[in-house]
């Protein structure tokens, strides 16, 4: 007989969680409750999602004062304190004493639940495979996450071969310098005509570039490598991509051809 599958709990919002956003596709800054129980799905939000929410197939969608916001607050309930006692209340309402929950799941709900009896197992692996498995929706937008990233590095590369160099330095149209800034405006401009978006973006020159993760900054010149990582996030789904590509303007000393020669197919 094969086993019931475990009930399912996550505290978050969709916009830092993947684990949530695999589930809701909305864009919901504010952190709420999921449940999964007894083929059942459940979310608690805050009544001015409940539209939205009743827009995901297979979803019941519950207001939080259905399970007591209004006297909870009335009471003077510490505003930390709310939404545990809502959790609480949600699982003795649908049957939940124990459930999976990601690794990220908050200490101080855990804490909560756990004191009202609800045991909870933090299953890495177990989230980690809902993650991996992508529905069509999500598919489509990573391909757009992937063509945005295409179409920055497109007008980065542009922008590069219509620069001239002189005296070393790589000057824009405009006869200024050409700096980081402007390409990572550049790239920017290119994710939000392709529906994407991004918080932190990499155009790096010169020894930044042999720093980690180093943003990049200042004006390029000749002859050194300028590093282009982009992951934009399909505005959407929250679904991201990833592309990297480096470009060197003006003469390739050695070191950088040895470079190239080791990382060719």
């Amino acid at each position: 007989m094969t086993e019931p599958a475990p009930s399912i709990l996550m505290y978050a919002d969709t916009m830092r969680s993947p684990d949530m956003r695999a589930v809701i596709p909305h864009a919901v800054a504010d952190p709420f409750l999921y449940i999964e129980h007894g083929g059942d799905r459940h979310v608690v939000v805050r009544s001015l999602e409940l539209a939205r929410m009743a827009e995901v197939p297979g979803l019941d969608a519950h207001a939080s004062e259905e399970f007591g916001l209004d006297e909870l607050v009335q009471a003077g309930v510490a505003a930390a304190d709310v939404p545990r006692r809502i959790a609480i209340a949600a699982c003795e309402r649908f049957g939940v004493a124990s459930a999976a929950v990601p690794p990220g799941f908050p200490l101080g709900m855990a804490d909560a639940l756990r004191g009202a009896g609800v045991e909870l197992l933090v299953d890495d692996q177990r989230f980690e495979l809902r993650r991996r498995a992508k529905t069509a929706t999500q598919i489509e937008g990573i391909r757009r996450a992937q063509r945005a990233a295409e179409a920055a590095v497109k007008a980065i590369a542009e922008r590069l071969r219509g620069a001239e160099i002189r005296d070393g330095e790589v000057l824009d149209d405009g006869g200024a310098p050409l700096t980081c800034e402007r390409l990572q405006e550049l790239a920017l401009a290119a994710f939000i005509a392709n529906g994407a978006s991004a918080d932190e973006l990499i155009v790096a020159h010169g020894a930044q570039t042999c720093v980690g993760h180093h943003r990049g900054s200042g004006a390029i010149r000749a002859g050194e490598p300028i590093t282009v990582d982009l992951w934009p996030r399909d505005d959407e789904t929250g679904c991201f991509t990833d592309m990297t590509r480096t470009f060197v303007l003006g003469e390739v000393d050695d070191e950088l051809r040895s470079y190239h020669a080791r990382v060719r197919p």
